[in-house]
């Protein structure tokens, strides 16, 4: 730590792990090599070298320990192997945060994991990172894991069953998303203050929302952009409160095929008007405000 005259390491093949903040403070550290056969990397390890362009792990290693790369405002690019996509981990300071010009991440087809889940606040303040391309082993993508990035688009496979709150909360400049399939629920405040988002297409899949009685954002909210919805063929039930403060929404269509309205679907938009082919058999408490939206097709 602190040798700020160090620009290049190579570790040795039988270096498996480096402790807690070993090559902090290297402020001029460019370049590292030797890093495939490394097991465990500590917290900061690597944190304030300020020239880091680049990094690659390979298999050997499967965890991302807090505040690995902290404040690297060079590094651009990261290889990192398919096992740090795994359930077990979650960050409560993201292994690259404060690096803000960070672009590429690519992940390894190496050893996939048991169940593959991108871990809460993996990449929570990347602002550099424009798109990441998630891959089809995983089936869970835990809560703020891309939280104020600089994603602009995000294809979230049908092999993803489950996401957790405000994974995308605050991405401001995202305007493109495709869903999975085959998630059942949209949790609190998914993608909320994506202010950048102007259509979304919604899968049948969707049926409910959090558990009744858990404090609940609606996955839109402060969507501000959001004037398009799109509703997948044979979608049938719209849950409650999914589309609780979606301020920019102004008027929707209702396919056919939808039977069900939660309770206080639409509390607190700007709904003007509402399109309805439909038979509905329930409608939820306050699904609208009457008062202020014209619900026309009944």
């Amino acid at each position: 730590a602190h040798c700020v005259n160090l620009t290049t390491i190579h570790l040795p093949e039988n270096m498996e792990r480096i402790g807690r903040g070993a090559f902090e403070w290297c402020e001029n550290l460019e370049r590292l090599d030797g890093l495939n056969y490394l097991y465990e990397a500590g917290p900061y390890a690597f944190s304030m070298c300020y020239q880091l362009k680049e990094a690659e792990f390979a298999a050997s290693l499967s965890h991302l320990a807090d505040g690995l790369f902290r404040n690297c405002e060079s590094l651009t690019s990261i290889t990192l192997s398919s096992q740090v996509l795994n359930d077990d981990d979650s960050y409560g300071m993201s292994p690259f945060d404060g690096d803000y010009h960070l672009e590429e991440v690519n992940i390894l087809q190496d050893v996939i994991p048991e169940y593959g889940a991108v871990p809460a606040g993996l990449f929570r303040g990347c602002t550099g990172l424009r798109f990441f391309e998630i891959p089809s082993f995983v089936r869970k993508i835990r809560n703020n894991a891309f939280e104020d990035t600089g994603l602009q688009s995000i294809v979230i496979p049908d092999s993803v069953e489950e996401i957790e709150e405000y994974a995308f909360k605050n991405c401001r400049d995202l305007v493109n998303v495709t869903l999975s399939k085959n998630l059942k629920t949209l949790p609190s405040g998914l993608f909320s203050g994506c202010t950048s988002l102007e259509e979304i297409e919604l899968p049948a899949s969707l049926s409910g929302n959090e558990a009744d009685g858990s404090p609940y954002e609606g996955p839109f909210s402060y969507c501000s952009s959001l004037k398009t919805v799109t509703f997948a063929e044979g979608f049938k039930v719209i849950p409650g409160k999914l589309f609780k403060d979606c301020t920019g929404l102004r008027q929707i269509h209702i396919p056919e095929s939808v039977t069900h309205i939660g309770e206080n679907t639409f509390e607190n938009t700007q709904l003007t008007d509402v399109w309805m082919t439909c038979f509905l058999e329930k409608v939820g408490d306050y699904a609208f405000d009457l008062s202020e939206t014209a619900v026309h097709g009944l």
